[in-house]
Parts: structure tokens; C-alpha cells; sequence
């Protein structure tokens, strides 16, 4: 949802995706879908948005499988130096293959840098679905450096995490205030969520259910504020010394024991 006025949509596509991946779209109660105007090779074409549209995007007939070099970037934009905000909700899995249900499955990086960018004027992500499941990398960068992102998807669900699948997804947002609810049956360890909310500067709240604390992540938390609110089930306590900090939680965050085991 278009929220202002000059807000467009560009999508920006890697050379190798030519010829095996489109995007189509309408506009609020369109009922034919159009085939997004997209351009290679850095110069893409791009959808002006009136205030108060309402965008569908579908990702339709995908061969191309991204990874850690070749990547889709879904960049929001305004003419006015972002004195608009762009909102995104629904299933993560339906702007990648026309699909969407909570258990799709997704590719290995399929949205490395989705939403990344300094001049994306994405604000908000609470309506975004994500899938039960996670593969290797697929959420790596995906809101990295969305310095106008303010409120994060509201639930990341997959209770089994694959490999670097959370690193650094939301490095840099430093609008971001709060964090999804996390749900994960393992302990918080460097592999999934490394550099997460790595210099996110305004972040005050985090919502976590663990069972326990491993490791620790390397940096996820390095340069929140001093004080803030986290929120666990009542049987995570704080962490251990050890990770008193940006591994583990800052010294100065509150402990909310207010979900249910």
C-alpha cells in the first residue's frame, strides 16, 4: 500500500534471471493482472503508485534459482526524497512464485536483499507471511540497510532454522523499533542469526522463543540502544554472563517473561 504522493515500484533483476522469471501486477481492484515493467542490467523501468494504491505482485513461471551473488530487489521509491511510505503484506512465498501458503518451501537465498536498500522507503512489513520452513541463506539481507523500515514482519514462525538463514537480515534498519516474534525450538547461536539487528539504533523491543541461549550469535545485537524491553517464555532466564551484550542481550534490557511454554 502507496501512502503519499510520487511513490513508485522498481524491481531490480539479475542478468541471469532473462527470459525465466516475470512479475505481474494490478492495482487495487484490477481484475487482469499486467506483466511488470522490468529492465536489466541496472536501468529498470518503474510503477508510479497514486496515494493510497494498493499494489498486488506476483512472482509467475520461475526457473531462476537466486543465490549469494544473483538476486530479485524489490526497491520502493519516492520522486520526494521518501516523503511517502510504502507498506507490504501477505505471503512472502506468493511475490516469489505466484503461491502462497505456510508451508512453501523457499529456495536457498531466495530473498537475499528483497527489500535492502538505502533508498527504500518500506516502512512497514507486519503483514508479510512468512513460510513455516527455512532453507540455507534464504532470508540473508533481506531488509538490510531499509533505513525506512520502522515495523518488521510480525512473526518469523520456523521453529527448525536452516543454515545463515537470519544473518543480517535486518543490519542496518535504523528506523526499526521493534523485532518479530521470533519462534525457534533450538538455542540462539551464531549459524542463523549473526549480525541480525547488527546497528538497528532504535530498536526497543524483542520478542524471542527460545528454550535456550547456546552459543550466543555473534553481534545480532551489537549497536541497539543501551535499555530496552525482551520479551520469553517463562522458562528462558537471562543469559549467562558471557552474553551480556551484542551476543547475546544488552545489560541494560529488561526481561518479560510473557509467553506461554
Amino acid at each position: 500500500r502507496s501512502t503519499g504522493d510520487g511513490n513508485y515500484i522498481q524491481i531490480q533483476a539479475p542478468t541471469t534471471a532473462v527470459g525465466t522469471y516475470n512479475f505481474q501486477y494490478k492495482i487495487n481492484n484490477e481484475s487482469t493482472w499486467h506483466d511488470f515493467p522490468i529492465k536489466y542490467m541496472g536501468s529498470f523501468d518503474k510503477l508510479d503508485l497514486a496515494n493510497g494504491d494498493v499494489l498486488h505482485l506476483k512472482g509467475t513461471n520461475s526457473t531462476f534459482v537466486p543465490n549469494g551473488s544473483s538476486y530479485f530487489t524489490i526497491l520502493p521509491g519516492s520522486v520526494y526524497s521518501a516523503s511517502g511510505t510504502i507498506t507490504v503484506s501477505g505471503y512472502l512465498s506468493a511475490i516469489i512464485n505466484g503461491v502462497g501458503y505456510p508451508n512453501q518451501l523457499p529456495n536457498e537465498f531466495e530473498s537475499n536483499h528483497l527489500f535492502g536498500g538505502d533508498n527504500n522507503i518500506l516502512s512497514s512489513a507486519q503483514g508479510l507471511v512468512f513460510p513455516e520452513n527455512t532453507t540455507n541463506d534464504c532470508y540473508k539481507y533481506m531488509f538490510h540497510n531499509s533505513k525506512y523500515l520502522v515495523h518488521p514482519p510480525a512473526k518469523l514462525p520456523a521453529l527448525q532454522l536452516a543454515d545463515r538463514c537470519y544473518v543480517d537480515m535486518f543490519n542496518g534498519c535504523s528506523k526499526l523499533v521493534e523485532s518479530p516474534e521470533i519462534m525457534y525450538k533450538g538455542s540462539l547461536d551464531s549459524g542463523c542469526f549473526m549480525q541480525m539487528f547488527y546497528n538497528c539504533s532504535q530498536l526497543s523491543t524483542l520478542k524471542i522463543h527460545f528454550p535456550g541461549w547456546g552459543s550466543g550469535a555473534t553481534n545480532w545485537m551489537a549497536g541497539v540502544p543501551v535499555g530496552g524491553d525482551w520479551y520469553c517464555p517463562v522458562s528462558l532466564e537471562s543469559p549467562p554472563l558471557g552474553l551480556v551484550g551484542g551476543n547475546g542481550i544488552p545489560a541494560g534490557w529488561e526481561r518479560h517473561a510473557d509467553y506461554l511454554d
